[in-house]
Protein backbone atom coordinates (compact mmCIF):
# COMPACT_ATOMS: atom_id res chain seq x y z
CA UNK A 1 0.00 0.00 0.00
CA UNK A 2 1.23 3.54 -0.96
CA UNK A 3 0.55 6.20 1.81
CA UNK A 4 0.26 9.67 -0.10
CA UNK A 5 -0.92 12.88 1.03
CA UNK A 6 -3.15 15.27 -1.34
CA UNK A 7 -0.29 18.34 -3.22
CA UNK A 8 2.30 15.40 -2.87
CA UNK A 9 4.26 14.89 -6.04
CA UNK A 10 4.73 11.46 -7.22
CA UNK A 11 7.46 9.89 -5.46
CA UNK A 12 6.95 11.31 -2.52
CA UNK A 13 4.72 8.97 -0.59
CA UNK A 14 6.01 6.10 1.40
CA UNK A 15 5.07 2.15 0.89
CA UNK A 16 4.01 0.17 4.02
CA UNK A 17 3.63 -3.88 3.81
CA UNK A 18 1.38 -5.93 5.85
CA UNK A 19 1.81 -9.07 6.74
CA UNK A 20 0.03 -11.91 9.06
CA UNK A 21 2.64 -12.63 11.77
CA UNK A 22 2.16 -15.93 13.35
CA UNK A 23 3.44 -15.41 16.45
CA UNK A 24 0.95 -12.33 16.92
CA UNK A 25 -1.64 -14.19 15.25
CA UNK A 26 -2.78 -11.05 13.45
CA UNK A 27 -1.60 -8.63 10.60
CA UNK A 28 0.99 -6.18 11.67
CA UNK A 29 1.75 -3.25 9.84
CA UNK A 30 5.64 -2.28 8.64
CA UNK A 31 7.79 0.30 6.47
CA UNK A 32 9.98 -1.76 4.87
CA UNK A 33 11.68 1.18 3.11
CA UNK A 34 12.79 2.22 6.62
CA UNK A 35 13.01 -0.72 8.69
CA UNK A 36 9.94 0.42 10.81
CA UNK A 37 7.66 -1.26 12.84
CA UNK A 38 4.41 0.89 13.38
CA UNK A 39 2.87 0.66 16.94
CA UNK A 40 0.64 1.89 19.37
CA UNK A 41 1.28 4.35 22.24
CA UNK A 42 1.05 0.86 24.44
CA UNK A 43 3.85 -0.52 22.15
CA UNK A 44 2.10 -3.29 20.39
CA UNK A 45 2.47 -3.60 16.97
CA UNK A 46 -0.58 -2.26 14.96
CA UNK A 47 -2.33 -3.31 11.28
CA UNK A 48 -3.69 -0.61 9.14
CA UNK A 49 -7.02 -0.68 10.44
CA UNK A 50 -5.86 1.11 13.56
CA UNK A 51 -3.75 3.32 11.37
CA UNK A 52 -6.79 4.37 9.55
CA UNK A 53 -8.99 4.67 12.12
CA UNK A 54 -6.64 6.80 14.03
CA UNK A 55 -6.02 9.44 11.15
CA UNK A 56 -9.96 9.55 10.26
CA UNK A 57 -10.69 10.52 14.57
CA UNK A 58 -7.57 13.04 14.70
CA UNK A 59 -5.59 10.78 16.64
CA UNK A 60 -2.53 10.63 14.54
CA UNK A 61 -0.29 10.92 17.87
CA UNK A 62 -1.59 7.13 18.68
CA UNK A 63 0.83 5.96 16.04
CA UNK A 64 4.21 5.28 16.66
CA UNK A 65 6.98 4.94 14.00
CA UNK A 66 9.98 2.69 15.61
CA UNK A 67 12.87 2.32 13.80
CA UNK A 68 14.37 0.26 16.27
CA UNK A 69 17.86 0.63 16.19
CA UNK A 70 18.28 2.93 13.37
CA UNK A 71 15.98 5.66 15.21
CA UNK A 72 18.77 7.93 15.79
CA UNK A 73 19.81 7.90 12.39
CA UNK A 74 16.12 8.34 10.46
CA UNK A 75 14.83 10.93 12.77
CA UNK A 76 18.16 12.48 12.17
CA UNK A 77 17.05 12.21 8.01
CA UNK A 78 19.29 9.66 7.14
Amino acid sequence: MVLNRAGLAGGQGHTVAEFSNPLLKRWQLVGPQHAAIIRNKDGKPVDMVFVLRAYAAGRQDDIIVDYGTFNKRMRGGA
